[in-house]
């Protein structure tokens, strides 16, 4: 989601936390690990090319962190 001075890639149900996407670590009830493998790496890919906060939105440590104030 590109927004005035800021991009942001949401996860939805990928991953459910900051380490599964910085290991590259699915979820072991996805349906497929392959996929799911596939999905982590384009979300890796899209944060980086467009710099871009990654919104996931079951951690809490980081909707505390990057939660605009105006939603805080």
């Amino acid at each position: 989601m590109r927004l005035p001075g800021r991009n942001f890639v949401l996860t939805g149900d990928t991953v459910h936390l900051r380490e599964a996407l910085e290991t590259v670590a699915p979820t072991p009830y996805d349906a497929s690990t392959e996929e799911s493998l596939r999905s982590i790496r384009r979300l890796q890919l899209r944060r980086d090319t467009a710099d871009a906060t990654v919104w996931i939105s079951h951690d809490r440590t980081v909707r505390s962190s990057s939660t605009p104030a105006c939603y805080e």
